[in-house]
């Protein structure tokens, strides 16, 4: 019969560097990690401050080289493709708006600048040898009031036509009262032409919604 101690001993070398290797093989995982991550995060940043980056150069070229330049959206139907979209119609309203300004201006001060050229052409002539002359200081205060109640007109169309346009509104809009609508541009129209005769038949229009 045996009568002792049985000892195993095994070399932790093995362990060790089985240990050492494995540390290394996760480090290596880490920092690829790591890597990779920093890549995609730049990816997926420069990706999306593309679209505002390119928002910004339009902005810049808006403010460079006029109204009419406008971004091209992606059409991917995220929000910033929204937004783009969003931005040119905002910019082709202003854009219109502008223009219809413009027209405005224009207009207004062609027909402004007859009656002004016609009263100064009297003045002058009152000016320089009319006043002695009853007959052409009279055709020439006659003309020079007439030509400053068109003038006088012109500018309460002016006033009419921009209050009109503040107060037109959403054109899609519903009407709570047609008839009232109806009514007060009606009554704007005879402010224009006092000698017109409007009568109104709105009560079908009553209590209805449009």
């Amino acid at each position: 019969e045996f009568a002792g101690t049985v000892e195993i001993v095994k070399s932790l070398a093995a362990y060790e560097q089985l240990l050492h290797t494995i540390m290394q093989v996760m480090l290596a995982f880490a920092a690829g990690a790591v890597v990779f991550s920093v890549l995609v995060g730049w990816l997926i940043a420069r990706k999306l401050l593309k679209p505002l980056q390119a928002m910004a150069q339009t902005i810049r070229d808006v403010n460079s080289k006029g109204i009419q330049e406008r971004m091209i959206p992606a059409h991917n139907g995220d929000e910033l493709s929204t937004l783009m979209i969003l931005f040119n119609d905002m910019m082709d309203k202003v854009e219109e708006s502008f223009w219809q300004q413009g027209r405005f201006v224009e207009d207004a001060s062609h027909e402004l600048r007859t009656p002004i050229a016609i009263i100064e052409g009297h003045l002058s002539l009152l000016h320089r040898w009319g006043k002695d002359d009853a007959e052409v200081l009279n055709h020439s205060l006659h003309a020079s009031l007439q030509e400053f109640g068109r003038l006088k007109q012109l500018v309460t169309e002016l006033l009419t036509l921009t209050r009109a346009e503040k107060e037109a509104g959403d054109p899609d809009a519903l009407l709570p009262r047609p008839d009232e609508a109806v009514r007060a541009m009606t009554e704007r129209f005879m402010s224009l032409h006092p000698g017109f005769a409007v009568t109104f038949d709105l009560d079908e229009l009553a209590g209805v919604e449009l």
